[in-house]
Order: C-alpha cells, then structure tokens, then sequence
C-alpha cells in the first residue's frame, strides 16, 4: 500500500523524486524518510490522485510524506481523497515548498491538507505560491498549530504569502 517508499541516507549527494504519477488506493503515496538526507532533495513534477486509508494503527495516510531535510518540493500536483490523513506533510528543517497544487477531498474525518509539523518540526521552511485547498477538516498546521481558513494561517504565520486556497478541478 506504498507507492514510493524512500529511505534518504545521510551524506548523499543527490536525490530525485520527480514526473511519477501515482494514483488509485495507498497508505502512503510518496514517503521520504532519513536522518538529514541527502546534501540535495528535489521531489518535483508529480502527480498523486490517489484514495488514502490508513494500514497501521494509529498512523495516517498521505500523499506526501518528507521526513527529511533540505528537500525542494516544487510543481507537483496532490489530490488525497479517503477517510482521513494528510495530503502534503513537511517535517524536515530547511524546506522549500513551493508551486504545488495540494487539494484534500476526504469524509469530516480528521485530515490536514497541509502539514508543516509541531514548533520543533520544520524549522526554516519556506513556503509559497501553493494552492492549498480542503473539502473538510484543517487546511493548515503549522508549528502545532490547526488552521482551518486560508486567512488564519496567513495572518499568523510569515508563509504562503502568494499562494491561494480554491478548488480547482480537473
């Protein structure tokens, strides 16, 4: 029930995760994990559609999932639907998300479309010119903190400034 299972080893020179296209029924459509990763992290030009559940107790599904640091996660697109679990969730410090399409159409079950982790978790990210956009439950969390409108997070936070919260269809 993975789709990309990668485990980043520390002191690589290079990783590249882009122009996948990953649909249909997963736990984990694309999850990156690792100590500090690899010195650069490009996850670019994908599409997930996918119906997430969750296979393990209590673990979520997502359609993107980035343990590491210094990842680029540029131009993909995330279409999560399901009962529940997270659409693009960013843990690693040093992170640049940016141009991505994350729309999360699940059941009123928990689910976060956009995930930036507890105050410990994402430290340095940058973050822009995203369209972010949920049927139900929280669009964002960012250091700890649920967001449920576009306009909450802007307001207390310094990122996303550019991007817009719309459904788009396809």
């Amino acid at each position: 029930y993975l789709g990309i299972y990668v485990n980043a080893i520390d002191g690589s020179q290079h990783l590249i995760i882009e122009e996948n296209l990953i649909k249909g029924t997963v736990s984990q459509a694309i999850y990156l994990y690792g100590g500090a990763g690899a010195d650069s992290t490009i996850i670019a030009n994908n599409i997930i559609n996918v119906y997430a559940f969750p296979v393990w107790a209590n673990e979520y599904p997502y359609g993107l999932r980035v343990l590491v640091s210094n990842a680029n996660i540029v131009f993909n697109t995330i279409v999560f639907s399901g009962s529940g679990g997270i659409g693009l969730g960013v843990y690693g410090d040093d992170c640049n998300v940016f141009d991505n399409i994350i729309i999360s159409k699940t059941n009123p079950d928990f689910i976060i479309a956009y995930d930036q982790g507890n105050e410990s978790q994402s430290v340095n990210l940058q973050s822009d010119y995203n369209v972010i956009y949920t049927l139900s439950g929280y669009l964002v969390r960012s250091d700890g903190i649920y967001y449920l409108t576009f306009g909450d997070y802007l307001n207390a936070t310094s990122l996303d400034t550019n991007s817009v919260s719309k459904d788009i269809e396809f």
